[in-house]
Formats: C-alpha cells, structure tokens, sequence
C-alpha cells in the first residue's frame, strides 16, 4: 500500500481542506470554525479536514 502524498506547502499552522482525489488543498483557514464555514458555504465535498503542523510545534505520539 501506497501513503498519500499531501501538497500542504505554505499552509503551517493552517487548518486545511484537502481534496481526496487530487490531495490539493482547496481551502485553507485559521481554525477548525472558520474553514468548516468555508467548506460549508463553498460545498466542498470529497475533502478531508487536517490542521499542517509548524516546524516548531512538538510531536505528539500517542494521545498526546
């Protein structure tokens, strides 16, 4: 099996929409509230919700 590959580039510390088929971001936004208001609004489907990590954040194994 084959790991998906994630254009998130650009997008630290953004939460993210990613489109499934294509695993481009389609909409990005500062918190979980705001970019479901966009999904939303926009009709946005077929998209995975994650939040890109910082550089600097820490790493969390586990339940963090």
């Amino acid at each position: 099996m084959k790991g998906r590959r994630l254009h998130v580039a650009g997008y630290e510390g953004k939460v993210v929409a990613i489109d499934r088929t294509t695993d481009s971001v389609v909409a990005s936004a500062d918190s979980p509230e705001q970019l479901m208001a966009i999904v939303r609004r926009d009709q946005l489907a077929n998209t995975m919700i994650v939040r890109v990590p910082r550089a600097d954040d820490p790493l969390r194994v586990g339940l963090g």
